[in-house]
């Protein structure tokens, strides 16, 4: 049982760091600053971005990483990278104006219009499609 338990983590562990590390080095074809990291499918992916950001002289580069919504919903989500491992502050949050609207406040005040929801503390936000998750990002880069 242990060693089943042990392979397990292991095998999840690494196929995390190899896909966090393949987002890591596509950055700058999901946007030009590099700062917005495109997972293909959702993962444990805090603690492999601080290693690899490491390993790449990259510390702090990445703000905002996106996934697929897999809470049965069929939409997009869009986490800010926190400042470091276990905080509460981001390095950069989703735009503050958006932070606890409702769906449609949000919509109206965001300009985008899938927009699902945007968590008070602006750590996280959701749209119905990849393009506007990735708008959430990239405006919320611009303040």
């Amino acid at each position: 049982m242990v060693k089943f338990s042990l392979n397990f983590l292991f095998s999840g562990w690494l196929t995390a760091r190899v896909q966090v590390e393949n987002a890591f080095n596509a950055r700058h074809q999901v946007h030009e600053s590099g700062e917005i990291v495109l997972l293909d499918r959702p993962c444990a992916w805090k603690d492999p971005l601080f290693d690899i950001e490491k390993k790449y002289n990259s510390v702090g580069q990445v703000k905002f990483v996106l996934f697929k919504d897999t809470s049965g919903g069929e939409g997009w989500r869009v986490q800010a990278v926190p400042a470091k491992l276990e905080a509460f502050t981001n390095r950069k949050s989703l735009r503050k104006e958006w932070c606890g609207l409702s769906k449609d406040a949000i919509a109206q005040v965001s300009g985008i219009e899938d927009i699902v929801f945007c968590h008070a503390n602006g750590f996280i936000g959701g749209a119905k499609s990849y393009e506007s998750a990735l708008k959430m990002a990239v405006l919320s880069l611009q303040d």
